[in-house]
């Protein structure tokens, strides 16, 4: 994304969330993507008015996350958005400084009223009731500008799209039958930084963030949109990327965290730390990595071990001699609706 989607202008991490009032409509997951389109339109039209101009249009890539620190529904919309637009002819126009977040929120919530609206999920006298509320109930978070010159938008694109659970945060033992799941911070609701859940119900909880089949949860818009890309490529708008080096430098390596993931990841997998050895219990260090096949399979014949792939098995035959039928769609099914107006998609 660093290379290929993002240009060197600044640009800034938002953060939009809804009331919890209105989250459970959004479990219908079409909603969760126009919810991604207003949030770029409300970020559109507040660069477009610091600028006086109506063709620009800003770059934004958006994420959609639908989980809060203790899994419960809690959609928002993840934005890295240019802070500043583009010309149709590829110039960039800065914007200097930073909307209220009272007045991004306001406008972002007459957006997604209005659309609740037209659809018919909700009635006039709940769209009045939430505009009588002296807050206006959506969370909004806007950094500070991210220089272009900076590694950071690399590193907010990865946090944007952080799947929904994290291992690291869960506790649990085969003899308790429960799972701990816990934060960093206490959570206003529950009154506590974990939750203890059934593993049925943990399972439950989590399966209602997995995205449905074909369902896109990165979107990119304006001036990184795919159409807009393709034009670029077609007038020769788009940077070149210049071809990578066969021996990376050692400046374009991957960060050390990173390089050190693989046996970390490997352990909570496998639950095997590849660098555990056998024999004394010692951590063991990587000094060289053996790619030739001659001298893989000769080292292998040394140990003993088998030089040669396994095959694979063929599928069991189907039960009672029936012929197996076509395999079944996905299906998901919504949890609860618990807001007084009922959802005429849903009923």
């Amino acid at each position: 994304m660093s290379t290929e989607i993002l240009q060197p202008v600044p640009h800034r991490h938002v953060v939009i969330s809804l009331p919890r009032r209105l989250r459970p409509f959004f479990r219908r997951r079409k909603r969760l993507t126009r919810l991604a389109r207003l949030a770029y339109d409300t970020l559109k039209e507040l660069l477009r008015a610091a600028r006086g101009t109506h063709t620009a249009v800003p770059g934004a890539v958006a994420c959609l996350q639908s989980a809060g620190n203790l899994l419960d529904w809690h959609p928002h919309v993840h934005l890295l958005i240019s802070w500043g637009l583009f010309r149709r002819d590829g110039s960039f126009i800065p914007v200097e400084g930073t909307p209220d977040p009272e007045m991004l929120a306001r406008l972002f919530r007459h957006k997604v009223l209005r659309m609740l609206l037209e659809e018919g999920a909700i009635e006039e006298r709940v769209v009045g009731n939430l505009l009588a509320w002296p807050h206006t109930g959506f969370g909004t978070h806007v950094s500070r500008e991210i220089p272009a010159d900076a590694k950071t938008p690399g590193a907010v694109a990865r946090y944007m799209t952080r799947p929904p659970i994290t291992p690291d945060r869960m506790l649990g033992e085969a003899s308790s039958a429960q799972v701990i799941y816990r934060s960093e911070a206490v959570h206003p609701r529950h009154q506590a930084n974990f939750r203890v859940f059934d593993p049925l119900d943990f399972l439950a909880e989590v399966s209602a963030h997995i995205p449905n089949a074909h369902e896109k949860t990165t979107l990119f818009y304006g001036w990184y949109s795919n159409r807009t890309r393709g034009y670029r490529k077609q007038h020769g708008l788009l940077a070149k990327v210049e071809a990578a080096d066969p021996l990376p430098s050692p400046a374009d390596r991957a960060p050390l965290g990173v390089r050190r993931s693989w046996a970390r990841l490997i352990r909570q997998v496998y639950e095997v730390d590849p660098l555990l050895c056998p024999r004394c219990g010692g951590t063991m260090k990587v000094i060289a990595v053996l790619e030739r096949p001659p001298l893989v399979r000769q080292i292998l014949t040394h140990l003993g071990l088998p030089t040669a792939a396994p095959g694979f098995r063929a599928p069991p035959a189907p039960p009672d001699g029936l012929p197996a039928g076509p395999p079944r769609e996905w299906s998901y099914e919504l949890l609860f609706d618990d807001l007084p107006v009922p959802d005429p998609v849903i009923v």
